[in-house]
Parts: C-alpha cells; structure tokens; sequence
C-alpha cells in the first residue's frame, strides 16, 4: 500500500461526471488543514483565545452588486480596472484587489465581470455542503466538494 504524504488523513479514487457530462476519475483526500474549517471553535472557546481566517476572508467586500454601476466602470464596453477596496476589520485597516474574470456571455461578446451577488450565493452553498456536511475534500490536489444534483 501507498504511504500516505504528511497531513492527509485517507485518499480514494472517486468518479463523477464533470460540468459537460464526461466520465473523471479523480484522486480524492482529505488534508488535515481541512478539518481546521470543519470544525471551527470548541463550545467553550472565547472569541480571545482561538482565531479562524474564515472570519477574515468573510469580511473582505470582495462582490460587486451593482450591475449598472459595472456596467458603467467598463472600458470600451468589456473591460474592467482592478477593483481596489480599503476595509476594517477587528480594528485593523486592510487591502483587497479583486481582479474581475474575462468570460464570453450568451452573444459570444468576451466582457469582463467581477464577482456578484449569485457567485456570492454558490459560495455560501458550496462552503456549506464542504463544511456542514463534511463534503470538502481535494480533488488531484484541488480544493472542491463532492455533491449529487438531482435532476426531475
């Protein structure tokens, strides 16, 4: 049997359809350094004693939910600047750059966007299938989370 690298509690071979409906087999494990977000505090944990970087990265305003004001940020009707925002946070000043995504929309027009309300949305549910339902796992070595749709 294969030795395990350091940190990784088990691995499995799974397969799944991907996004255009293709057989993959993955390898699939499940660091340690996971656990960290599925478990989070003890009952008895003070906010002083213990610190979680979920908590920051929460708090960074990293969506963009105004599309018109998007829309009117664009150079030449596609591109996008940097999104630069200032932030406080546990009364530390901090900086984020969110660099928008170049995608062709449903015209074949290629136009930039950075994230919005719905890439907010399926963040919150992948996070939650990954820590609530203990889902999260690496996937050849890449953070994701394993999940059925049902289709009717």
């Amino acid at each position: 049997m294969a030795e395990q690298p350091q940190g990784v509690r088990r691995s499995e071979k799974v397969r799944g359809k991907d996004i255009e409906g293709k057989i993959r087999v993955l390898d699939k494990t499940y660091p340690q350094q996971l656990t960290l977000f599925q478990t989070f505090f003890p009952d008895d944990a003070s906010d002083d004693k213990y610190s979680n970087t979920i908590e920051l990265y929460d708090a960074i305003p990293k969506y963009m939910t105004n599309p018109k004001q998007v829309d009117a940020m664009r150079e030449g009707g596609k591109y996008l600047p940097l999104m630069k925002r200032q932030f406080h946070h546990r009364g530390e000043v901090y900086h984020v750059t969110v660099r928008p995504a170049r995608l062709v929309d449903r015209q074949g027009v290629e136009k930039e966007y950075y994230p919005g309300i719905r890439e907010e949305l399926v963040e919150d549910a992948l996070r939650k299938l990954a820590l609530e339902q203990l889902n999260g796992a690496y996937f050849d070595n890449q953070a994701g989370v394993q999940f059925t749709v049902a289709l009717r």
